[in-house]
């Protein structure tokens, strides 16, 4: 597969060449977040994440057991990453090798691969977003977010980037361990929406279109670059979260209550596209809402996902939300 072009975090070209191997593309390349199989453990912070990363397939010491538990759960190594998610997209492609691949965003779950093949192709477009496990733990994660995303697409498509397949992995991928990669539809023009305290004071919803790190500490987010929205930017995205979680709300086991899905917004799991919010993840698992009534849970849900924006933009998207839930009735 001949003139791929690779490129890391913020599309910095790795390997130096559009015809990079793996290998050198991902030389001292590491992931700066934390994978979610290493998130218990007593030792991890982000000081310490930041030594481990870069050397997880070396012969290390143990740096006070970090280096044997990340090897117990299968962490991915950058370099193992960008082999699975290379894996995936010649499989996805029938035949057409990708172009280009970029590692576009990372989170503890996954890291997020934007794979363009030049053009579309019968029925299969011509970028896709694939998710690759950060480890095993987040493997069985990956699996349920794919399940539920797939869900909520059946319900309202116009809010869920929908997912194109999911493949399982086994054997050396990490190390023995499986490795879980879901494949979504790309979203162009798509910005993440994070929820974040801007220095004039008050947390709000913000479109992120790049995350600031510190050169000297590259696993450290110092800033970021981006937009917030305003406040019928608030209600708009309060009236899609409301549509989406009420469209596939059912009724709780014991009828006390509704059985909904679950978004975290600092996590990234919804994106600022055509105007509006897209879920492009969700938890893995659903929750209960104790309330009467299907928009009442709605309603309860989205301010879960907002708790931490100050009061003005929390009453900005529960008026959306309830505003959805009457229109839509």
């Amino acid at each position: 597969m001949d003139g791929i072009s690779l490129y890391g975090p913020d599309r910095l070209e790795v390997g130096g060449s559009t015809t990079a191997t793996v290998e050198s593309a991902a030389r001292r390349s590491f992931h700066g977040v934390a994978p979610l199989g290493l998130l218990p453990h007593p030792a991890l912070t982000p000081q310490a994440w930041e030594r481990l990363a870069p050397r997880l397939d070396e012969a290390v010491s143990d740096l006070d057991g970090l280096v044997s538990a990340a090897r117990s759960v299968g962490v991915l190594t950058f370099e193992e990453s960008l082999r699975a998610a290379r894996h995936v997209a010649e499989e996805y492609g029938a035949g057409r090798g990708p172009t280009e691949l970029w590692g576009a965003k990372e989170g503890h779950v996954a890291s997020v691969w934007r794979a363009s093949f030049g053009h579309d192709h019968e029925a299969a477009p011509a970028v896709v977003a694939l998710n690759v496990s950060r480890d095993s733990v987040a493997a069985e994660e990956l699996k349920s977010v794919a399940r539920r995303l797939r869900q909520l697409s059946q319900r309202c498509p116009d809010l869920v980037a929908e997912v194109l397949g999911v493949w399982h992995l086994e054997g050396d991928r990490a190390r023995g361990h499986s490795v879980v990669v879901v494949a979504q539809r790309w979203l162009d023009d798509s910005l993440e929406i994070n929820p974040l305290r801007l220095s004039e004071g008050g947390t709000r919803l913000c479109r992120v279109a790049r995350f600031l790190t510190d050169p000297a500490r590259p696993a450290h987010i110092e800033g970021v670059v981006g937009s917030a929205l305003d406040e019928l930017e608030h209600r708009r995205l309060g009236a899609d979260l409301g549509r989406l979680i009420a469209a596939s709300a059912e009724r709780s086991e014991d009828g006390t209550g509704w059985t909904v899905p679950s978004f975290v917004l600092e996590r990234g799991d919804l994106v600022w596209h055509a105007g509006g919010g897209v879920a492009v993840a969700c938890a893995g698992s659903s929750v209960t809402v104790p309330a009467a009534t299907v928009e009442e849970a709605a309603v309860q849900a989205v301010g879960a996902a907002c708790h931490s924006l100050d009061e003005r933009h929390v009453w900005a998207v529960l008026e959306g939300a309830a505003s959805a839930q009457v229109s839509q009735s």
